[in-house]
């Protein structure tokens, strides 16, 4: 396409003005793509075009390696363009990639108001942006500035289910060290971390960027107190960067149902075990949102309710016993398992502390997706 062609070049040099860019253009092999996006390590991949099968290969390389896309369709999804030979043309290449390549992109980005009102008329994508070609070379600038807060609408929503390795560290780190107790006797696996050498590692590692990330994904999961006790006992200077929550796309909520009755009756079976009751309960209640993306609107956020199994694990003498046996009475100690790998690895409990052996398996690493995205 010319037009995507053209405007992609000037959209380069002008956002080059006020940002790094780098324009990938021609019939690059997939060695080649990979090559450069690491040596890169771009916030935003932008593709331009609609309908190539070439778009939807390179849409794939990079989403799979957890890179946000926006896809500019260039009117390829308006009324008149669907219409034209659907059958023979169109069809096929839905049916092959097209929708895939749409659902699949972080973001929609149309020129026009006829094609993004039908693009929300197929349902396929939510996440559209609607920014007009620019006429005049004074409108350009206009456009670069939408275009810059549509990347950081972009960055900011993708925040809130993924962090990168680095971030993931301090976060749980700081959480861990806002829920240790004063004078804890603290194991080798534990103990990795030394509140002196906080302060100035925190300051070597992580830049303003590393923090914004981390305070959008602290808000909408519901860890931001934990994160600032462990700043405090830590003494890290965090700055303050989300004075307002950034506009960001929606998020998919999870389905509302009628209220549960089950974790009550889990809370009720020993009123004098608050703790082992607690415990089952609150695994229960994970069980029930991340794998029946359900929830009663008085549970915790997902990480609340790992955070307080974790306390009562490592600092309360609990029955082991009685958690195994109500875990086996409501069937959840396959799902109790892997949630026991999970708090190990990101809170370092010892086994020692847990009520049965973590498991480690492929719906483990599906249930620590879910995390992430279970916000709302």
């Amino acid at each position: 396409m010319k037009l995507a062609a053209t405007l992609a070049q000037r959209l380069h040099v002008a956002l080059g003005m006020t940002m790094e860019t780098h324009l990938f253009t021609g019939d690059v092999s997939r060695r080649e793509f990979l090559q450069k996006l690491y040596e890169v390590n771009p916030d935003v991949v932008h593709i331009h075009g609609c309908w190539d099968r070439k778009i939807y290969d390179v849409e794939q390389w990079v989403t799979k390696r957890g890179f946000p896309v926006v896809l500019s369709l260039y009117g390829g999804m308006e009324d008149k363009v669907l219409r034209d030979r659907f059958w023979k043309k169109r069809l096929p290449r839905i049916i092959a990639y097209q929708f895939r390549t749409i659902r699949k992109a972080t973001a929609l980005h149309t020129f026009t108001e006829n094609e993004r009102d039908s693009m929300k008329q197929l349902g396929w994508k939510s996440r559209i942006a609607m920014i007009p070609i620019p006429e005049k070379e004074e409108d350009y600038q206009t456009a670069c500035d939408a275009f810059h807060a549509l990347y950081q609408k972009v960055i900011d929503t993708t925040s809130r289910n993924m962090l990168h390795n680095n971030e993931r560290r301090w976060l749980w780190t700081l959480i861990q060290v806002a829920v240790t107790q004063q004078n804890a006797t603290l194991y080798s696996d534990e103990a990795d971390y030394d509140l002196k050498k906080l302060a100035a590692k925190a300051s070597a590692e992580l830049t303003s960027y590393n923090w914004r990330t981390l305070q959008i994904f602290a808000y909408d999961h519901g860890l931001t107190e934990r994160l600032r006790e462990g700043q405090k006992k830590a003494n890290i200077i965090i700055p303050n960067l989300l004075q307002n929550v950034p506009p960001r796309f929606a998020h998919k909520e999870l389905v509302k149902k009628r209220p549960d009755k089950k974790a009550e009756r889990i809370m009720k079976e020993d009123e004098k075990a608050v703790k082992e009751t607690t415990v089952a309960a609150d695994i229960y209640r994970l069980k029930a949102i991340l794998s029946r993306n359900r929830y009663d609107e008085g549970w915790q956020t997902p990480y609340c309710l790992l955070i307080e199994i974790y306390g009562i694990l490592r600092w309360s003498d609990c029955d082991e016993g009685k958690i195994c046996a109500l875990l086996e009475k409501y069937s959840l100690t396959p799902f109790a398992g892997r949630i026991m790998e999970i708090i190990a690895e990101l809170l370092d409990l010892p086994l020692g502390f847990m009520p049965l052996d973590p498991v480690d398996d492929k719906q483990t690493e599906h249930l620590k997706r879910r995390l992430d995205t279970a916000v709302w």
